[in-house]
């Protein structure tokens, strides 16, 4: 599968957290600032991936319907597996931080006698 760019991982969590579907305003409004032709552009390419269908329009009070998505089998292990990611990034405490800090300084010191000796 094709590497997933940021845009493309925020339209599959938008439509994760509205339970699977979502019309492109509703997508745009959890996305934030965001095209109407980008996210068209966007949503064919993940339809093209297997990861989300068009599955109808909805009236909007817009000239034009706001199209209806839905994550397919694929694309909900996809948001899933994102979700998963972002709750690993998310989870490091700051004593994890701390940790690594402490661990560099030291790995600093020990470089730094190194070039003293040679």
């Amino acid at each position: 599968m094709e590497q997933l760019n940021e845009t493309q991982r925020e339209i599959l969590s938008a439509l994760d957290e509205r339970g699977g579907r979502g019309n492109t305003s509703n997508i745009k409004r959890s996305i934030g600032e965001m095209t109407t032709s980008n996210l068209g552009k966007q949503a064919r390419s993940l339809a093209e991936m297997g990861l989300i269908e068009k599955v109808g329009e909805e009236d909007v009070g817009a000239p034009i319907p706001a199209n209806v998505y839905a994550l397919t089998a694929e694309g909900e292990r996809v948001a899933r597996d994102l979700d998963d990611q972002t709750e690993v990034r998310v989870g490091v405490s700051e004593g994890d931080v701390a940790d690594l800090r402490h661990e560099v300084s030291d790995l600093s010191t020990a470089l730094s006698h190194l070039h003293d000796r040679v």
